[in-house]
């Protein structure tokens, strides 16, 4: 099949490729590995004491910076002295704001239990007031062209600080890529490119605790995989099954808790008999990702240089963050036939999938018969948005190259975005 990039708007790179594919047997051999086995660790982490101080001092900071109004020049083309001091002051005085949010989280996340008690605090619903209008104006830049569904949505304290701390990476990393883009110009340090590096690294840890991503935890799911190159080549690359030591299907073992961990994060409809999703929940983990999505891409231009390491969690994170922020618009875009009297959406694809891990007797998921010639519906998709998938190329080459031995990686990379994989 061409361009296996397809399975990236399905549900995850390894989850759906096999449903899409010419194997018949592989729905029969997924199907018995689905169940509810997702889990999520943090919270099943007792905590004796709950010192909920970090999480207090991270509302203080925010609520100090909705409190600031950045000045505006009567001609912000020419703008006074005593204008420019103005925004030099505001400039301060947010910054210093954000190194206290960004000082308390680094405190929570070096505890199990005051990160539990971070993660309630952060649970909490934010006002009408709450938002910095820089914040405000960053998201309103960010959300325009978007789709309800795929825009980013504030609700809970924890959306706030991450969206805070998101915008304030994507600023300095367009700053730091212009700089490294000028090479007549004055080049950031070392030091000040690490440093940029680890601040976005925090961002998505925060995204990744104080929000229903938090459920998508893959690190501990794949450990056991990473010296295991050949298999793990061969699950990025093809839509077969593979094997490894000889234990046949051995791939769909790791299909079946990323799918869980999914469904649990985005969390299910308690007025839905068949367990489907909460579309709210689906939303907001698409919102929370869509954070995510912003800051790798601020930060990729900048890893070569950082000389900072990633990981193969780091990979997969923001291949999730491209499928839930690029899902909505792919399957508004295809042509279904005519079974359903509206068009078929991520959502729905997702309780199709939930339909069929819950039906014996079920072939497979409704939406796959439901989407005709697969190929050449993507193709037109990514045609029409080319710009978009070449970015997402790119980042996801520049997050690769930063993960140490990733060898069979890129080999995987290329040939999932060839033209022609056998």
């Amino acid at each position: 099949m061409r361009k296996h990039i397809l399975a990236l708007l399905l549900l995850v790179p390894i989850l759906l490729i096999p449903l899409v594919s010419c194997d018949g047997d592989v729905l029969g051999s997924l199907s018995d590995f689905m169940g509810k086995a997702g889990g999520n660790a943090l919270l099943e982490s007792g905590a004796v004491v709950v010192d909920t101080s970090q999480g207090a001092a991270i509302g203080d900071a925010a609520g100090a910076l909705a409190g600031l109004t950045p000045p505006v020049p009567a001609d912000p083309e020419n703008p006074t002295d005593d204008e420019l001091a103005e925004e030099a002051v505001y400039e301060a005085a947010y910054e210093t704001e954000v190194k206290k949010v960004k000082k308390s989280i680094t405190d929570a996340l070096g505890s199990p239990t005051k990160t539990k008690a971070l993660k309630e605090e952060m649970g909490k619903p934010i006002g009408a007031g709450d938002t910095p209008k820089k914040v405000k104006d960053a998201l309103t830049d960010l959300n325009t062209g978007l789709e309800d569904d795929d825009k980013i949505t504030l609700e809970t304290q924890g959306d706030l600080v991450a969206a805070i701390l998101m915008v304030e990476a994507v600023e300095k990393g367009k700053k730091i890529a212009d700089a490294l883009a000028d090479t007549e110009g004055v080049q950031p340090t070392d030091e000040e490119l690490l440093e940029f590096v680890s601040e976005a690294l925090q961002v998505i840890e925060i995204v990744k605790t104080v929000s229903p991503a938090n459920g998508v935890s893959l690190d501990a799911l794949i450990a056991d995989l990473t010296g295991d190159d050949e298999f793990m080549k061969e699950l990025f690359r093809g839509p077969r099954a593979v094997s490894r030591d000889g234990a046949e299907d051995d791939a769909l073992a790791y299909i079946e808790p990323i799918f869980d961990m999914l469904i649990e994060a985005i969390g299910t409809d308690p007025e839905s008999e068949k367990g489907h999703i909460d579309p709210a929940g689906l939303q907001r983990l698409t919102s929370n990702f869509k954070i995510m999505r912003e800051t790798y891409e601020s930060m990729a231009p900048v890893l070569a240089r950082s000389g900072e390491e990633l990981d193969l969690p780091d990979v997969i994170n923001y291949a999730l963050s491209v499928i839930f922020t690029e899902a909505n618009g792919f399957f508004k875009s295809i042509v279904v036939v005519p079974l359903r009297t509206e068009q078929i959406t991520f959502a729905e694809a997702l309780n199709d999938v939930i339909d069929w891990q819950n039906d014996e007797d079920s072939e497979g998921p409704a939406f796959i018969d439901e989407i005709t010639d697969w190929e050449v519906q993507f193709n037109g998709y990514m045609e029409a948005n080319e710009d978009k998938f070449e970015d997402i190329k790119e980042t996801l080459e520049m997050i690769v190259a930063a993960v140490p031995d990733s060898e069979w990686l890129e080999e995987a990379l290329e040939d999932f975005f060839s033209e022609d994989v056998e």
